[in-house]
């Protein structure tokens, strides 16, 4: 395992007789890694020339980088398990103690942590990692059932919740998430996916083979996606779907949605689903988010309608974007007027003043403020009072439910209500079928979109 490099530089020193210090890695008889600090220097006749070479060296295996020393012994088992703990919550411990606490109290756990597995189920080697991460290591006995090895880890896993660390007077509860693999390949990069999808699932214990594989596909399907992102925003691809809003009391459409959507090279229409996230991922949301506040206003100044468009935590954060939007507003304040910008209202806001400080400049130019999404999971009764909204647009998902489910009744029942009391305008997405239409009409809602008005297509005007 050792580069090339390395023994020309050694031999290059000691030929041109100086002494060479260094760290080799070695086998030792029965196959196993070791590391070696070494001194090797010339011997010289009195005439000054080489006859030998001497080399001391001293074992320093048990103090290299335990990632150095795991991977040795993964190489040196046929077939290993790997069990891969983290502490839980390891970042709150962070911002609780000081590094030389945190190293203490991971010195002492894994000490105890060595001796809590089940009887019949110890692991041969182990690894503090550091950052709250152990591993413990063994060839795997095929005699075992995955069961019981899933039910070993999980008594391993109690008996540390029952541990209490101990050190310097004071007393630390600490539980912890497991990952566990087989598959040679990969072994150490699926265990940490293991324990990032474990820690996203809320998951106790997670079986991580293959994880590496799927993670590799997604990586290459985002690779494709963000050509494909490039491509259409180079070639002029990224283009507007507008979806009708219906007046209930007028009955007629008096305002539309405007939904982005990717045309790809072979004229197939993506929806945001399918690029926005990865769009984020890969820089090009802000052009996008540009191309898009672009074709609304275009759009506005002709049809003369109003013409909403989303606007996320991202849009609203970035100082570029909103400069740029406050900026094209004032230039053209008749065109202000028609727009209503949709604010989704979920827990991805970090700078609340911030936001409110642009929908008030906002307002000021004519812009109306709409909140997306009203009704679903962080719903904040008390910020509508800060963002003084013109419309609540009630989610999707009590809608649709409307007709069966009496606590979504009752929750609209409630929205519309409270919207009346403080003079917002209501509508209602997602209206799929005449049956949802009429009790949304019953109900007194304001407006209506969805399917049943109208798909979301394309405008017709002359630019």
């Amino acid at each position: 395992d050792m580069p090339k490099s390395v023994f020309k530089n050694l031999w290059d020193t000691i030929k041109s007789k100086k002494i060479w210090y260094g760290i080799i890695k070695n086998r030792t008889k029965d196959g196993k890694a070791i590391y070696m600090k070494a001194t090797i220097a010339p011997i010289l006749n009195k005439d000054g020339d080489i006859i030998e070479y001497i080399a001391v060296r001293h074992d320093i295996t048990d103090v290299m980088n335990p990632k150095k020393l795991l991977r040795d012994k993964i190489e040196e088992i046929e077939k290993p398990v790997l069990l891969l703990c983290k502490i839980e919550d390891y970042e709150d411990l962070e911002n609780l103690y000081d590094a030389k606490t945190i190293e203490r109290m991971e010195e002492e756990f894994f000490k105890k942590a060595i001796n809590l597995f089940p009887k019949g189920c110890s692991f041969e080697y182990s690894f503090n990692m550091g950052n709250g991460e152990f591993v413990f290591l063994r060839e795997y006995d095929e005699s075992k059932s995955i069961s019981k090895f899933l039910e070993d880890i999980r008594i391993f896993q109690e008996n540390i919740r029952k541990t209490i660390v101990r050190f310097d007077g004071y007393e630390y509860d600490i539980d912890v998430i497991l990952s566990f693999a087989f598959e040679k390949d990969n072994i150490i990069e699926n265990a940490r996916l293991g324990i990032k999808r474990a820690i996203k699932e809320k998951s106790d214990v997670i079986w991580a083979d293959k994880l590496s594989l799927e993670v590799h596909k997604k990586a290459k399907e985002n690779i494709e996606k963000l050509k494909m992102i490039k491509d259409a925003i180079n070639n002029d691809r990224i283009a507007l779907h507008y979806q009708p809003i219906y007046n209930n009391k007028t009955k007629k459409i008096e305002k539309y949605e405007s939904l982005v959507r990717l045309i790809d090279s072979k004229g197939n229409v993506h929806t945001p689903y399918d690029f926005l996230e990865v769009a984020k991922i890969g820089k090009y949301y802000k052009q996008i988010t540009r191309i898009v506040f672009d074709n609304v206003l275009n759009a506005a100044k002709h049809i003369k309608k109003e013409l909403s468009l989303n606007f996320s935590a991202i849009d609203i954060e970035d100082r570029y974007i909103r400069n740029d939007i406050l900026e094209r507003l004032k230039e053209d304040k008749d065109i202000a007027k028609y727009l209503v910008v949709e604010l989704l209202e979920d827990e991805g806001i970090q700078h609340v003043n911030v936001v409110k400080k642009f929908i008030k400049e906002l307002k000021s130019l004519g812009v109306k403020i709409s909140i997306d999404d009203f009704g679903s999971g962080y719903s904040n009764f008390s910020r509508l009072l800060e963002y003084e909204p013109d419309y609540l647009k009630i989610d999707a998902s009590l809608i649709k439910n409307i007709t069966t489910d009496k606590s979504s009744l009752n929750i609209v029942e409630t929205i519309k209500n409270f919207a009346d009391k403080q003079g917002y305008k209501t509508i209602a997405e997602f209206v799929s079928d005449e049956e949802i239409f009429k009790i949304v009409c019953n109900l007194g809602i304001d407006y209506s979109q969805g399917y049943y008005i109208g798909k979301p297509d394309v405008l017709s005007y002359k630019s």
